[in-house]
């Protein structure tokens, strides 16, 4: 940017261009080259996520744009919704940053900061990226689990009468000896058979409904906790369904 210097002449007594002198003014560097991440920063980044050990460069993709002058450097963790974004700020002095998923929140992001800020919340990220990834969604394996069921649902209130159940009885007991044919480690085994061991009495003061939902629900919970394989569940759920057979199960 250039600027006109003008001054009074004390002998004109007038505003005179006597003298003009045009002053070159450097103007601030180009958004895109002052908010690209340097090349040594970048292979810090790579760095980091090799002696993590947690992670591999070849998970992400590392993607550079120029958005009508806005640029930014993203790290896409592949075939996922999460990332981390580096941004240059509306001052162009610096970067703000944003990621998914964050500490709280789906999506966190900062105000202004430099670059060892924006790596420390890159380091943030990765841990929560991992936390993430590690995590079952026992939601989803609870109506996975469910969803595969076939329930008689003319079940009624009434408790059991004796004849029913020694029935009843008979058949967790099979359900226990069978047990051992699934490969499940020791203590999802030990668990199970306590646990019908305490359904077998439960049922002698519950209702049919409420035990049966009890029944459901403690297999699931002993499936999800235990974290069950899903090959082994589905034998599991078999051994159940081919003993109760058009008791409570279809």
């Amino acid at each position: 940017m250039r600027y006109k210097h003008s001054y009074i002449h004390p002998n004109l007594g007038r505003l005179a261009n006597v003298c003009i002198v045009y002053i070159q003014v450097s103007g601030k560097p180009k958004k895109t080259e002052l908010m690209k991440l340097l090349t040594s920063q970048k292979d810090h980044i790579y760095k980091y996520i090799t002696a993590g050990g947690n992670f591999s460069p070849h998970q992400f993709k590392l993607i550079e744009t120029d958005e009508m002058g806005r640029y930014s450097t993203s790290l896409k963790f592949i075939n996922s919704p999460y990332y981390f974004n580096f941004n240059e700020d509306t001052d162009y002095v610096g970067f703000y940053v944003n990621y998914s998923p964050g500490q709280e929140r789906i999506v966190e992001a900062t105000n202004n900061v430099n670059w060892k800020i924006g790596f420390d919340h890159f380091i943030t990220w990765l841990s929560n990226l991992k936390r993430e990834l590690e995590s079952p969604n026992l939601w989803e394996r609870f109506q996975n689990e469910i969803s595969g069921l076939q329930l008689i649902t003319d079940f009624d209130n009434s408790k059991f009468t004796f004849s029913e159940y020694e029935e009843l009885t008979e058949k967790l007991k099979i359900i226990s000896q069978r047990i051992s044919s699934i490969p499940l480690f020791e203590n999802q085994q030990r668990e199970i058979i306590i646990s019908l061991e305490r359904l077998t009495e439960l049922a002698k003061e519950l209702n049919k409904f409420d035990w049966k939902n009890l029944f459901i629900g403690t297999i699931i919970s002993i499936i999800i906790q235990l974290n069950v394989t899903p090959d082994n569940a589905t034998i599991l759920w078999e051994l159940i369904q081919n003993v109760f057979s058009n008791y409570f199960l279809q």
